[in-house]
């Protein structure tokens, strides 16, 4: 057996059941025609791989995250034969091979996304999201955290096109949230960009080793990079009950000389109140 950790996406047929049962023969001959035309040509261009055909859908891997949620767009934009119509969803995760079969937890998220989407939707997970460039990122929303069947842990779930719904109700996350905003450099020296970065990064990454807490992730964060927003406007940007603090700061260096200040504030989801925590 082989593991490795890849980023699966998971695609069906909408409603391939009663598209069978209308017209078999003609089902057949738009769903090879897709699939040669379109979709392994598609899979291709951005390096993905089949590795497991279905009657009713595909699934296939990618190396990089960014190229199979590009992959997963241009699916879902491209022109269908007939009425067929795709869901799909992908998920960054651990995948194990035996043989010819391919299992996991890549393949088990990603196949409980898809199963959620709404026709011509792609869902991502937050751990696929989290993987994206800020461009990437940018093409979806959502970041809901919702419970999948038969999966232990409740996965925050991205939508594309913006503005849609996925199929399930929304599951409140109770904790405690907090969105770690990027540090100004305030030292003059444009080298030290990477270094306040660098800052912000591992502090969100060592708070998100609270499980008690929701930290806001680093693509939504870095969306206030280089801008003076008052804090009661990233609490409404941010307006999803996922976060009542807001942590940012500046760095100062000089020479082997560090100063650091930080400011944690209460930023009120409504924006009515701010009121300084330390």
């Amino acid at each position: 057996m082989e593991r490795r950790l890849t980023t699966v996406m998971a695609a069906d047929i909408v409603g391939y059941s009663a598209l069978m049962d209308h017209d078999r023969i003609g089902t057949i001959a738009a769903l090879k025609v897709f699939r040669e035309e379109t979709l392994l040509p598609i899979l291709a261009e951005h390096n993905g791989s089949l590795i497991k055909s279905m009657g009713d859908g595909w699934i296939a891997e990618f190396p990089s995250t960014s190229e199979a949620a590009e992959c997963a767009i241009a699916v879902q934009s491209s022109q269908k034969p007939g009425q067929i119509k795709l869901r799909i969803g992908v998920h960054t995760g651990e995948v194990v091979t035996d043989g010819d079969d391919i299992f996991g937890d890549g393949i088990n998220v990603a196949s409980r996304l898809e199963a959620l989407a709404q026709p011509d939707q792609v869902l991502i997970s937050d751990t696929s999201h989290n993987s994206l460039d800020r461009g990437d990122a940018a093409s979806f929303d959502g970041g809901e955290q919702t419970e999948l069947k038969n999966i232990t842990r409740r996965i925050g779930v991205w939508r594309w096109p913006k503005g849609t719904t996925a199929g399930f109700a929304e599951n409140k996350d109770v904790r405690p949230g907090i969105a770690v905003l990027p540090f100004d450099n305030m030292s003059g020296d444009p080298d030290q960009e990477f270094f306040a970065d660098g800052i912000t990064e591992d502090i969100i990454t060592e708070l998100s080793r609270f499980r008690w807490l929701m930290v806001v992730a680093r693509n939504s964060s870095f969306t206030f990079k280089g801008k003076s927003t008052d804090i009661r406007e990233v609490g409404r940007a941010l307006e999803s009950g996922m976060f009542s603090k807001a942590l940012y700061g500046a760095l100062a260096s000089a020479f082997a000389s560090l100063d650091s200040s930080l400011m944690l504030k209460m930023a009120a989801i409504c924006g009515r109140t701010v009121s300084t925590v330390c």
